[in-house]
């Protein structure tokens, strides 16, 4: 092999491995590209709220908007705790509920607002029954009138009774003892007490008879005497009373049990049945 075709070879071969290094250096320098790992997307659930009465709603101080009665608004969330506060229309009455979603899928909150319009409501209408009776006890009846009507419409049977007081006396109204049994009726199977000794007391004014002539107004007058002695009404007790000392009402003469009727009513601070057990044989 002669020097020229040696030489050739040589620069043959060098050019080859410049190359190669030209290749390798420019594969070192371009970055390894690697498919990216798919981001984890962050577990919610679906909230599914109901009010009982239209409400506006809130989740997390944030607004939402109106859910009208017996309807239903969803929403996502997250998972964890959140606050949710609802609100009848009128702003009068509140809920405040915590929830804890733990997993995704559906979350049921159910609002319920209408206990707690209806406590409410009670709670005022025993204020406005207190008003009447204060102007009932100074004979103020024209102007008790409208407060027993308002406090009975809003469920204080305490008012109720009063407006049946003044029905069954005609105090400030048209005098109908028709309605005043109603009245005292419907308070008393509402577990006012007082009510039932008033419908007693109805039942001894007003006599009649069965089909074979035996008077009656007794006997029913004894049963409304005893619930109301039962629940804790001390004039029902003192009634009670009158009827073991007397035998009256289906009941036999039990002098011992009126004393303990009697001794009851009046250690409660009820002044006619400390007079009937010290008249007592």
């Amino acid at each position: 092999m002669n020097a020229r075709y040696q030489t050739a070879i040589i620069l043959m071969i060098a050019v080859f491995a410049l190359g190669e290094g030209m290749i390798m250096a420019q594969q070192e320098d371009v970055p390894i590209l690697r498919p990216k790992k798919p981001q984890a997307k962050p577990a919610v659930a679906t909230l599914l709220v109901m009010c009982d009465l239209a409400c506006n709603w809130m989740l997390d101080s944030e607004m939402k908007g109106v859910i009208a009665e017996g309807e239903s608004k969803k929403t996502q969330v997250s998972l964890g705790q959140h606050l949710i506060d609802a609100a009848t229309q009128d702003g009068q009455d509140k809920v405040e509920e915590r929830i804890e979603v733990k997993a995704s899928g559906q979350v049921i909150m159910h609002i319920e607002l209408q206990p707690i319009r209806g406590a409410r409501i009670k709670a005022e209408a025993a204020k406005v029954s207190e008003q009447g009776m204060a102007l009932y006890h100074v004979g103020r009846y024209a102007e008790a009138k409208p407060l027993f009507e308002k406090a009975c419409d809003g469920g204080s049977f305490a008012g109720c009774t009063g407006l049946g007081w003044l029905y069954n006396l005609g105090q400030g109204v048209v005098r109908d003892q028709s309605q005043a049994a109603s009245l005292f009726q419907k308070s008393c199977f509402g577990d006012y007490m007082a009510a039932c000794t008033a419908m007693g007391n109805w039942y001894l004014a007003h006599p009649f008879s069965a089909s074979d002539g035996v008077p009656q107004e007794a006997g029913y007058a004894r049963v409304y005497f005893e619930k109301a002695c039962n629940g804790g009404d001390m004039q029902g007790c003192n009634n009670l009373g009158r009827f073991y000392e007397n035998g009256l009402g289906g009941v036999e003469r039990d002098a011992s049990y009126a004393r303990t009727l009697y001794k009851q009513a009046c250690d409660a601070g009820y002044s006619e049945a400390c007079t009937n057990l010290r008249n007592l044989p």
